[in-house]
């Protein structure tokens, strides 16, 4: 498909998580060595636990993945253990050497291209997972991802207001019990 193709395939309802890795760019210009090992690492650790429950890697940018779920409950839990062994290996690290993750996740409708995705779900997924910095918390998820999966009462609204480049408000929650101990306000 070239980019003056219009983007066209198959709609169907399903979970999205965009994450990205914390201080990746800024420990890449002080140590980029390590920096790499690191995003190797971080890479072997995601896609170790996204096919215990049952995800797709749709795209990797970067030092983030985008990844797809057809059950919400699978997204919601592949993301709290990816932030409980994150927590778990970063405990007996140096601070330089640990690795934290940003996850934000959103449930809605995707446009089904081959192995891309694309519409208004995935670009509030992006946006949830942009908004963990501003509300210092590793892991924030849409109320519809929530509300489909069961878990609504094991997370508190953090925000009710339009993301960056949307009109509507959008319920946005973390967990109640925070799921890793990282510092996000790189």
């Amino acid at each position: 498909m070239s980019d003056s193709e219009p983007f066209e395939g198959e709609r169907r309802l399903a979970a999205i998580m965009f994450t990205d890795m914390v201080g990746f760019t800024t420990l890449t210009q002080r140590n980029e060595v390590l920096a790499l090992e690191l995003l190797d690492e971080q890479r072997r650790l995601i896609r170790s636990v996204l096919t215990k429950y049952r995800g797709r890697e749709v795209d990797m940018i970067g030092d983030g993945f985008l990844l797809e779920f057809a059950s919400s409950l699978e997204a919601m839990r592949c993301a709290v253990e990816i932030q409980s062994v994150l927590k778990h290996i970063n405990a007996k690290r140096s601070e330089e050497k640990r690795i934290w993750i940003r996850i934000g996740i959103h449930l809605g409708d995707i446009v089904h291209n081959g192995t891309k995705v694309a519409g208004d779900a995935v670009n509030v997924a992006s946006r949830i997972e942009e908004a963990t910095k501003q509300f210092g918390t590793p892991l924030l998820a849409s109320e519809s991802v929530l509300s489909a999966a069961h878990e609504l009462n094991r997370w508190k609204v953090v925000t009710i207001e339009p993301l960056r480049g949307r009109a509507e408000a959008i319920r946005i929650l973390a967990p109640a019990l925070s799921t890793a101990s990282a510092q996000l306000d790189a």
